[in-house]
């Protein structure tokens, strides 16, 4: 099986149990991860949402995907496009919550370690995030 295959098998996966495709979402983690991060349309606001879904060694089973919820996740807003620092210590996405700069923003959310919950997030400002989008 090679990686298109195993794209469309973990795209087709989430489709059939109605998740929406996004296109430019994370896919695959690395085959040692425990921790799989992932945007979907599977909440019930109708917008996407970050998730997470937990595993307790290599080669289990991934548990039942669980919404970050607040302060990460904003349950009025979208949030998607998620990206994890090296050190596991900073989420960056992006949302397009009310106090942005412009449609949609990136933000940052941190933590001391992997074992600490996420803080609040930041929007990275007007340097980063504009009106145009």
């Amino acid at each position: 099986m090679n990686t298109q295959d195993i794209r469309r098998l973990f795209t087709d996966f989430f489709a059939e149990r109605g998740h929406r495709r996004v296109p430019s979402s994370s896919l695959i983690p690395p085959p040692d991860e425990k921790t799989l991060l992932f945007t979907s349309g599977r909440a019930e606001n109708g917008q996407l949402d970050l998730f997470v879904s937990t595993r307790g060694r290599t080669g289990e089973a991934w548990g039942k995907p669980v919404n970050l919820g607040p302060p990460v996740d904003d349950p009025t807003a979208g949030d998607f496009a998620l990206r994890l620092s090296l050190d596991d210590q900073a989420l960056y996405f992006s949302s397009n919550r009310q106090g942005g700069f412009g449609s949609s923003d990136v933000y940052v959310a941190r933590r001391k370690s992997a074992n600490h919950p996420w803080g609040p997030p930041e929007n990275l400002g007007p340097l980063i995030n504009t009106e145009a989008y």
